[in-house]
């Protein structure tokens, strides 16, 4: 309701106001940030971008970026690969479902060492991102590093548990 409001009310400056003000309640911040998504479409898409380095704010930010799949095509994957190195656990998880939204297999590397999280959310998450983006190749590398965790590989062969396909069943043989 309070979304609703927000858009009914406000032009999208003086949302962007709101969800800048640190000194207004988060609920508050998100709902403007989720508005302005709502009001300015993919062309809000670089102030949601700046809105993602700010901590308190960044997963949700994130998370606004690829809220709609029609304009995922126009989403810069930089501020979601940026937040993979986030301290707080829910900005790791949404970066993480968010560049499986992408859906850009370049990205997989990336989310691997994810794998071995010591948030098991994120790990979980990493792992079925892994399976939509990974062909294999990834968890396989994975694998083969001979430095990876036992965390690491356990989180590399539930990924390729679940990929069925020739490649895989080979590189397993």
């Amino acid at each position: 309701a309070a979304q609703r409001t927000l858009i009914a009310r406000g032009s999208a400056d003086a949302l962007e106001a709101l969800a800048t003000d640190k000194g207004k309640p988060l609920a508050t911040r998100i709902a403007a940030l989720f508005a302005i998504k709502q009001i300015k479409g993919a062309a809000a898409n670089e102030f949601i971008s700046m809105l993602a380095t700010d901590e308190t704010v960044a997963a949700w930010a994130i998370r606004a970026l690829t809220d709609h799949e029609g304009h995922l095509a126009k989403v810069s994957p930089a501020p979601s690969l940026a937040a993979l190195k986030s301290a707080d656990a829910r900005t790791r998880r949404e970066a993480i479902v968010s560049l499986a939204k992408i859906n850009r297999s370049e990205h997989a590397s990336s989310i691997a060492p994810l794998l071995a999280d010591s948030d098991p959310i994120v790990a979980h998450t990493a792992m079925q991102a892994l399976r939509k983006l990974d062909d294999g190749k990834v968890s396989f590398s994975v694998l083969d590093d001979a430095a990876a965790s036992p965390a690491l590989r356990a989180g590399a062969f539930h990924v390729l548990s679940v990929l069925h396909s020739a490649s895989v069943v080979d590189g397993l043989l």
